[in-house]
Protein backbone atom coordinates (compact mmCIF):
# COMPACT_ATOMS: atom_id res chain seq x y z
CA UNK A 1 0.00 0.00 0.00
CA UNK A 2 1.53 3.41 -1.26
CA UNK A 3 1.51 6.16 1.26
CA UNK A 4 -0.83 8.98 -0.28
CA UNK A 5 1.12 12.39 -0.38
CA UNK A 6 -0.10 14.98 2.55
CA UNK A 7 -1.07 18.41 1.62
CA UNK A 8 -1.04 20.51 4.06
CA UNK A 9 -3.26 23.93 3.91
CA UNK A 10 -2.38 27.40 6.05
CA UNK A 11 -5.89 27.80 8.52
CA UNK A 12 -8.17 30.60 5.94
CA UNK A 13 -8.33 33.67 6.86
CA UNK A 14 -11.07 35.10 8.84
CA UNK A 15 -13.82 37.22 6.12
CA UNK A 16 -15.34 40.67 6.38
CA UNK A 17 -18.07 38.77 8.21
CA UNK A 18 -16.82 36.84 10.81
CA UNK A 19 -14.22 39.76 12.01
CA UNK A 20 -17.04 41.82 12.07
CA UNK A 21 -19.14 39.58 14.26
CA UNK A 22 -16.27 38.98 16.65
CA UNK A 23 -15.85 43.15 16.95
CA UNK A 24 -19.45 42.85 17.77
CA UNK A 25 -19.68 40.68 20.23
CA UNK A 26 -16.29 42.23 21.97
CA UNK A 27 -18.45 45.32 22.00
CA UNK A 28 -21.55 44.26 24.00
CA UNK A 29 -19.24 42.57 26.37
CA UNK A 30 -17.36 45.83 27.00
CA UNK A 31 -20.64 47.98 27.12
CA UNK A 32 -22.46 45.92 29.53
CA UNK A 33 -19.14 45.51 31.55
CA UNK A 34 -18.32 49.28 31.89
CA UNK A 35 -21.94 50.15 31.02
CA UNK A 36 -23.17 47.86 34.11
CA UNK A 37 -20.61 49.58 36.59
CA UNK A 38 -21.70 53.30 35.71
CA UNK A 39 -25.57 51.94 36.28
CA UNK A 40 -24.79 50.61 39.90
CA UNK A 41 -22.56 53.74 41.02
CA UNK A 42 -25.35 56.03 39.60
CA UNK A 43 -28.22 54.15 40.93
CA UNK A 44 -27.06 54.50 44.65
CA UNK A 45 -29.31 52.19 47.10
CA UNK A 46 -27.80 52.72 50.26
CA UNK A 47 -29.55 54.14 52.94
CA UNK A 48 -27.84 55.68 56.40
CA UNK A 49 -28.85 54.10 59.25
CA UNK A 50 -28.12 56.03 62.82
CA UNK A 51 -26.28 54.50 65.66
CA UNK A 52 -29.31 52.38 67.98
CA UNK A 53 -30.94 51.78 65.03
CA UNK A 54 -33.02 48.61 65.36
CA UNK A 55 -33.90 46.17 62.39
CA UNK A 56 -35.95 43.33 61.81
CA UNK A 57 -34.98 40.01 60.45
CA UNK A 58 -36.77 37.15 60.07
CA UNK A 59 -40.37 36.01 58.72
CA UNK A 60 -43.54 36.39 60.90
CA UNK A 61 -43.18 35.74 64.62
CA UNK A 62 -40.01 34.30 64.48
CA UNK A 63 -38.16 37.85 63.73
CA UNK A 64 -35.14 39.13 65.50
CA UNK A 65 -33.75 42.60 66.30
CA UNK A 66 -30.48 43.85 64.99
CA UNK A 67 -29.54 47.38 66.57
CA UNK A 68 -27.01 49.09 64.64
CA UNK A 69 -23.89 49.80 66.86
CA UNK A 70 -21.82 53.12 65.44
CA UNK A 71 -22.08 55.52 63.30
CA UNK A 72 -21.30 55.39 59.36
CA UNK A 73 -23.44 52.19 58.54
CA UNK A 74 -25.16 51.77 55.58
CA UNK A 75 -28.17 49.62 54.51
CA UNK A 76 -28.50 48.18 50.21
CA UNK A 77 -32.02 48.64 50.07
CA UNK A 78 -31.42 45.74 46.98
CA UNK A 79 -29.00 43.94 48.80
CA UNK A 80 -31.82 43.21 51.87
CA UNK A 81 -35.15 41.75 52.25
CA UNK A 82 -36.33 41.70 56.20
CA UNK A 83 -37.65 38.43 55.61
CA UNK A 84 -34.20 36.91 54.75
CA UNK A 85 -31.44 39.18 54.83
CA UNK A 86 -29.76 42.46 55.77
CA UNK A 87 -26.21 43.71 54.19
CA UNK A 88 -25.13 46.15 55.42
CA UNK A 89 -21.53 48.03 55.08
CA UNK A 90 -19.24 51.07 56.96
CA UNK A 91 -15.70 51.69 55.80
CA UNK A 92 -15.50 48.91 53.27
CA UNK A 93 -16.48 46.73 55.28
CA UNK A 94 -19.79 44.78 54.14
CA UNK A 95 -21.81 42.46 56.75
CA UNK A 96 -24.30 40.57 55.88
CA UNK A 97 -26.75 39.06 57.91
CA UNK A 98 -29.22 36.62 56.97
CA UNK A 99 -32.14 34.32 59.18
CA UNK A 100 -31.57 30.63 59.10
CA UNK A 101 -34.16 28.56 60.33
CA UNK A 102 -32.26 25.45 61.90
CA UNK A 103 -34.55 22.41 63.27
CA UNK A 104 -33.32 20.73 66.36
CA UNK A 105 -34.38 17.77 67.31
CA UNK A 106 -32.61 17.47 70.72
CA UNK A 107 -31.19 20.40 72.84
CA UNK A 108 -27.10 18.61 72.37
CA UNK A 109 -27.98 19.86 68.52
CA UNK A 110 -28.39 23.73 70.18
CA UNK A 111 -24.75 23.78 71.90
CA UNK A 112 -23.40 23.12 68.51
CA UNK A 113 -24.68 25.42 67.06
CA UNK A 114 -22.28 28.50 67.93
CA UNK A 115 -19.12 26.61 66.73
CA UNK A 116 -20.63 25.43 63.58
CA UNK A 117 -21.25 29.15 62.83
CA UNK A 118 -17.63 29.89 64.24
CA UNK A 119 -16.53 27.13 61.24
CA UNK A 120 -18.76 28.65 58.59
CA UNK A 121 -17.59 32.14 59.27
CA UNK A 122 -13.84 30.84 59.48
CA UNK A 123 -14.40 29.20 56.03
CA UNK A 124 -15.64 32.56 54.75
CA UNK A 125 -13.12 35.02 56.10
CA UNK A 126 -10.09 33.49 57.46
CA UNK A 127 -8.94 36.59 58.81
CA UNK A 128 -11.64 37.44 61.39
CA UNK A 129 -12.80 35.65 64.49
CA UNK A 130 -15.73 34.59 66.23
CA UNK A 131 -15.74 34.87 69.94
CA UNK A 132 -17.78 33.44 72.28
CA UNK A 133 -21.57 33.03 73.14
CA UNK A 134 -23.11 35.31 75.43
CA UNK A 135 -26.88 34.78 76.34
CA UNK A 136 -29.79 37.16 74.58
CA UNK A 137 -33.06 37.35 74.24
CA UNK A 138 -35.00 37.81 70.64
CA UNK A 139 -38.25 40.75 70.80
CA UNK A 140 -40.33 37.43 71.02
CA UNK A 141 -38.46 36.07 73.82
CA UNK A 142 -37.02 33.57 72.60
CA UNK A 143 -33.53 32.43 73.76
CA UNK A 144 -30.81 33.26 71.34
CA UNK A 145 -26.87 34.04 71.64
CA UNK A 146 -24.91 36.68 70.42
CA UNK A 147 -20.89 37.51 70.16
CA UNK A 148 -18.33 39.44 68.79
CA UNK A 149 -16.99 39.17 65.74
CA UNK A 150 -13.43 40.54 65.42
CA UNK A 151 -11.60 41.37 61.80
CA UNK A 152 -8.42 43.38 61.81
CA UNK A 153 -8.94 44.12 65.59
CA UNK A 154 -11.83 46.15 64.53
CA UNK A 155 -15.11 44.48 66.90
CA UNK A 156 -18.23 44.07 65.32
CA UNK A 157 -21.01 42.19 67.24
CA UNK A 158 -22.89 38.83 66.16
CA UNK A 159 -26.48 37.45 66.73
Amino acid sequence: MADAPVTRHPPARPGRPTRWALARILGVVLALTVGWSLIDGALDDDEPVRNNTELMLGPGDDTLVLRVVGDGWQLSKAGSDSGSGLSLSRDGVDFVASYVAVPLTTTADAGELWPGLRRIQSAVDSDSVLGAPTRATSAGGAPGATGTLRRGGRPSHCW
